[in-house]
């Protein structure tokens, strides 16, 4: 019986394709990383064990696992990591944790404003020396808060302390003006105003006394400068009557 060659070739794709697809990273014991402070500029190549914690102030990161390609593959390194920080306070919280990788290491870069770490290699190196963290500090890395929560919690802190809550803030802000109120009480004002319709005549016994008197002397006055007005047309008759 013969083969066809294009059947040999269907063959050996398979027998290639499923020899890939059984291929698995491999574990290493260490990775070979580096860390930069932002600030001064400094750069540091670090071997850091799997399950240790490195510290640089209160920015902290624990290697939990870190693997490679095998060497016939692309070449690639993983290293899983979990990145802390305490800049609020005592209390530590999570600011990254997940999957580097070396030929990218922007992908899933760490946001912090003085440090960065990034994924060099995943090496296997002599940790007989190393500090590893015990199952429990591990637990406590896994149930780190994260950034968000500790800043709420601070938020609500700082509101109890200050003795204002919610509603008491809202109280306090500035109530809207609405102009139809102002022009309703208007309204209201001009219908209570009583304008009177018929003149008001006050007798002299009515009268207080400093008006009386102001009142009987301007009368006074006025009759005076009539009876000479009326004396000096008089007399100017007379002339034009005896001419």
């Amino acid at each position: 019986m013969k083969i066809s060659n294009s059947l040999k070739l269907g063959i050996s794709g398979l027998i290639l394709s499923s020899s890939l697809s059984m291929a698995t990273e491999i574990d290493t014991n260490s990775a070979l990383m580096q860390a930069m402070d932002k600030v001064t500029g400094r750069v540091n190549k670090i071997t850091v064990p799997v399950n240790s914690k490195v510290s640089y102030g209160d920015f902290s990161f624990v290697l939990r696992s870190c693997k490679k390609r095998p060497a016939e593959e692309t070449p690639e390194n993983f290293a899983f990591v979990d990145v802390a920080d305490k800049s609020f306070g005592e209390e530590e919280y999570n600011i990254f944790r997940g999957w580097m990788l070396s030929s990218a290491p922007g992908v899933n870069a760490i946001e912090h404003p003085i440090y960065d770490v990034w994924l060099l290699e995943c090496v296997d190196s002599d940790i007989s020396n190393a500090v590893f963290l015990t199952k429990e500090e591990l637990n406590v890395r896994d149930n780190l808060p994260s950034k968000d929560i500790i800043q709420a919690q601070k938020d609500d802190i700082n509101i109890h302390e200050s003795g204002e809550n919610i509603q008491e803030l809202k109280a306090k802000e500035p109530k809207a003006i609405h102009i139809e109120n102002f022009i309703q009480k208007d309204r209201d004002i001009e219908k209570n105003i009583k304008i009177p319709t018929d003149e008001v005549n006050i007798s002299k016994e009515e009268m207080p006394e400093n008006l009386l008197a102001q009142t009987i002397g301007e009368n006074k006055e006025d009759t005076e400068t009539n009876d000479e007005l009326s004396k000096a047309i008089d007399e100017e008759i007379k002339k034009i009557n005896e001419d």
